[in-house]
């Protein structure tokens, strides 16, 4: 999305109907990009059923999404949106570059990085290269066994559906982390990356139950200073220098500008929420401690 802002052919400010003219109704008309990538579009459930048997025609998906009505007034709740956020900005990425979203990325970003084991949707559901997710709480069993089915898996779902490798995610956030550049290419320029990893909003999500720190796409570091009674799965040493995101369960990726430091941990093993922060902050803080030796 921010390749395009910087090309002048999305505006952040701009309305999401300025793009996808029939996401504009039920109340939807004046939701702004920046709305969606703060996670205050006012949808963050709507459609979330139909969606699930859905996954896997892009089409009759956003056509829901389009249809949908307002869950509250956009801008007046911060409410983490899960699939619904990557849906809307995968359409206007579409309608506005004229290629799917997973070409897109393919296009920009993951071949000119040589990222070959990175995609949004897989066609080799039997290789062995692609790790079977497991539950290892209760809550978690359906999700497990819907993302291990061929058609999601065949899916393109932007907010959950990456297929990577712990090396080629560290590319992409070492390219964030010099700030737009990797290996002799520009990707971004260096104000473009300061601005999505910037403060866009600090305090409570209704959807994570905590005072978060939203950049505008990234989770935002220091959460053991906002939320000192909960395990800062980014480790002691964030702080709103760290940007990165949290992986269902299972995951995390973030870089530290003050430090140079990217830390990725893939796993495919979902906890409850509660193990899940809390093993992530062992390995973060292991991370820092190692770090300032």
């Amino acid at each position: 999305m921010f390749k395009l802002i910087e090309q002048d052919l999305v505006d952040l400010d701009g309305p999401i109907a300025d793009y996808w003219p029939e996401f504009g109704s039920q109340g939807k008309e004046m939701i702004t990009v920046r709305q969606v990538l703060l996670h205050q579009a006012g949808l963050p459930r709507r459609g979330l059923l139909d969606q699930i048997f859905n996954l896997s025609n892009w089409d009759k998906l956003t056509e829901n999404l389009a249809n949908q009505k307002l869950e509250y007034l956009p801008g007046t709740k911060t409410t983490y949106h899960a699939l619904n956020f990557g849906f809307i900005l995968g359409e206007v990425i579409c309608r506005v570059s004229g290629m799917p979203v997973d070409e897109y990325l393919q296009k920009e970003f993951l071949l000119p990085l040589r990222m070959v084991n990175t995609s949004l949707k897989t066609t080799e559901y039997d290789s062995n290269s692609y790790a079977r997710l497991y539950s290892g709480t209760l809550g978690h069993q359906f999700v497990a066994w819907l993302f291990n089915s061929r058609n999601v898996r065949a899916a393109v779902i932007p907010a959950a559906s990456l297929h990577s490798t712990a090396r080629e995610t560290a590319i992409f956030f070492q390219m964030l982390l010099n700030e737009g550049e990797y290996d002799g290419i520009r990707f971004l320029q260096p104000e473009t990356v300061r601005l999505a990893t910037s403060l866009g909003f600090e305090g409570f999500d209704e959807a994570l139950r905590r005072t978060t720190r939203w950049g505008y796409g990234f989770y935002l570091g220091g959460d053991h200073t906002l939320n000192p009674d909960l395990p800062d799965g980014m480790g002691k040493g964030s702080t709103i220098d760290t940007f990165g995101h949290y992986g269902q369960r299972t995951s995390i990726a973030y870089a530290d500008k003050s430090k140079g430091l990217v830390v990725i941990f893939l796993c495919n093993q979902f906890l409850s929420s509660y193990d899940y922060k809390n093993r992530l902050r062992e390995i973060s803080d292991a991370v820092w401690d190692a770090i300032e030796d």
